[in-house]
């Protein structure tokens, strides 16, 4: 089988698929949601939670080890990469002194694979390097392939939910428990590499020791909550938990971060909603159960950052002996996926509760701060860096050359039309046309009256401004005509000022004064078509380059088409025998180019280990 390499997203093909993946999945998940019919496929015991999902027993002195990963299934070496992290037994990680042993549990955050979520992306991309990193790890295990290994959960994210759920339910949800008065056949989980699935449902409750509680919530493409999980949560709040819980949410996607200069405020109120809705739950008279949301992870941004909320308990640099360190959220998306950047990112979110004040007793606003230790921001890659990384987007062209390829089409016809209209209009080619310009300004309004001339391609020119107007994005509507008109403009003037210049330059003046022979016409077109989709595509580089670096925005776009196959992130975690809960931020700085048994990795500490008291 032949292994994937990163996607490809700047492909049109890709591009048409993905969005009429979404729009369906958005259509048939607001009128058939999966998770519902989960739901009633495996209903929840009353009695008492499903002992495969309680591990309140294990650990012991050595402590209870589980990971957190997000965004893999992507590029087959990076997923590999981190598979065989994962897997190792004894992991050397520079940074600390000792190495630290393999998790009993592993927590998926989100978009298991890319670009969408069919069997075959699912084997390709996801479960063959995890199998391949089992595998080569085995003889170092000194144990049999079929002997019971750790547990492995996953959360959807959105790439996930492009087929509505189907494939991600059929690989991760497999497992069934018989239920007393139903015709239910009990049916095991799936082993993936040397992992086994345990859950029934797209969202969970794991118990943990030391009365530390994971929620992993599912909130679909439109970010709510189905009612069902509402009240699974909060029966498992009320009924399994015991009061002042710890708990650990999980969700798909960081709806803290730049939600407060988003036009739309949909993301940040559903992720308010879910990440208090542990500490809103009251037992049968009412009173709170003093459930406490610790630690919040979530992926969907392909990067590492650790966050803290103000006024939740304490500073990041608290010592645990004088107060409790406040809550954290981090965002741990490098589990195989193209990197994000980390230079846009706010150093303080500030999101005001509005109408939502009068439910928090008075509280105001919600207040985020990256975190730091020893002077240092708790990001990975470090800002300098990423911002570095940015200007390979004026690589684009290269990088893409779906993209590129299709430009050049697009050109090729639009020029090639263009001229025979300007043959039947002025009894003159194009090139002759624009060939009688001596400087770019004259040229610029030659091109300008043939085309007023010409309507149907002056649409055509009108159109490509709405398109760029679309991709400027949801800002407020000045930014967008600035930007959008900015690029447009750029893209236009760039197309034409590339075409002369090849017929300045390149033809032969048969060509340019209108007596050259067919075959020189075309190759004079086709060579011109070729030039402006490379500038085309050098300007849509630049553009992100800009947006990104000058203001912050566009971060997915300019990362998508560079694709940079580093800086890859996971979370190992380790609850101590006293009911303590420390964090190691693990990273991998390079991935090998290439997949091959024991090629050296070399995993580093993101930064010092994260302690949460009991």
């Amino acid at each position: 089988m032949a292994r994937p390499e990163m996607t490809h997203w700047y492909t049109p093909k890709l591009a048409l698929k993905t969005g009429v993946r979404v729009l369906l999945s958005s259509i048939f998940g607001n009128f058939a949601d999966r998770r519902e019919i989960m739901a009633l496929d495996a209903p929840v015991s009353d009695a008492a939670l499903d002992p495969a999902m309680d591990y309140s027993a294990e650990g012991g002195a050595a402590g209870f080890w589980f990971d957190y990963m997000s965004d893999t299934g992507d590029g087959y070496d990076a997923t590999y990469a981190m598979a065989r992290l994962l897997s190792d037994p004894a992991l050397l990680v520079r940074g600390l002194d000792a190495p630290l042993p393999q998790a009993r549990v592993v927590v998926l955050g989100g978009d298991e694979v890319y670009p969408d979520p069919s069997q075959q992306a699912y084997q390709e991309r996801f479960i063959a390097p995890l199998e391949q990193a089992t595998a080569d790890e085995l003889p170092y295990r000194e144990r049999d392939y079929g002997t019971e290994g750790p547990d492995l959960y996953a959360l959807p994210g959105n790439h996930d939910w492009y087929d509505g759920l189907i494939a991600f339910g059929h690989l991760f949800c497999r497992r069934r428990l018989a239920i007393d008065g139903q015709a239910t056949v009990p049916r095991p989980g799936r082993i993936i590499g040397n992992w086994s699935t345990q859950q029934t449902r797209s969202y969970f409750a794991l118990k943990l020791p030391g009365n530390w509680w994971l929620w992993a919530v599912d909130s679909q493409l439109a970010g709510y909550l189905d009612k069902a999980q509402v009240e699974y949560f909060a029966y498992v709040g009320r009924n399994w938990m015991p009061p002042a819980a710890q708990v650990i949410v999980a969700v798909a996607s960081p709806g803290w971060i730049g939600a407060a200069q988003a036009v739309d405020q949909t993301a940040f109120e559903q992720f308010d909603y879910v990440s208090t809705l542990a500490e809103r739950i009251r037992d049968g008279a009412g009173t709170p159960m003093g459930h406490r949301v610790r630690l919040i992870l979530t992926g969907d941004h392909h990067h590492y950052v650790r966050h803290e909320e103000e006024g939740t308990g304490g500073t990041a640099e608290s010592a645990s002996s004088v107060q409790p360190r406040a809550r954290t959220l981090i965002v741990a998306g490098g589990g195989g996926a193209f990197l994000h950047p980390t230079h846009h990112l706010n150093p303080v979110e500030r999101h005001p509760l509005g109408r939502r004040a009068e439910e928090r007793n008075g509280l105001r606003e919600r207040v985020f701060r990256i975190a730091a230790q020893d002077g240092q921001e708790a990001v990975y890659p470090p800002r300098d860096v990423s911002r570095a990384m940015t200007w390979s987007a004026l690589g684009f062209a290269a990088l893409n050359p779906g993209f590129t390829g299709a430009i050049f089409g697009i050109y090729l016809l639009f020029i090639w039309t263009l001229s025979l209209w300007s043959e039947a209009l002025q009894d003159r080619t194009l090139l002759a046309h624009i060939a009688q310009f001596d400087g770019w300004w004259p040229a610029l309004k030659g091109y300008g009256a043939l085309l007023v001339d010409a309507p149907l391609h002056l649409g055509i020119v009108l159109v490509s401004f709405a398109a760029y107007f679309y991709f400027a994005g949801r800002v407020r509507p000045m930014v967008r005509w600035l930007s959008g008109g900015a690029h447009w403009a750029a893209q236009s003037i760039g197309a034409l000022l590339s075409g002369w210049m090849t017929v300045r330059v390149m033809a032969p003046p048969s060509v340019m004064d209108g007596s050259a022979g067919a075959g020189w016409e075309a190759a004079t077109l086709v060579l011109g078509a070729g030039v402006a989709a490379v500038v085309s595509g050098t300007i849509f580089g630049a553009y992100l380059l800009i947006q990104l670096n000058g203001f912050g925005r566009h971060f997915n776009e300019a990362f998508s088409a560079i694709r940079i196959d580093r800086y890859r992130n996971f979370l190992r975690m380790r609850i101590d025998a006293d009911g303590g809960l420390t964090l190691y931020p693990i990273g991998l700085r390079e991935v090998p180019a290439t997949v091959g048994s024991r090629v050296p990795l070399d995993p580093e500490l993101i930064e010092k280990p994260i302690y949460f008291e009991p």
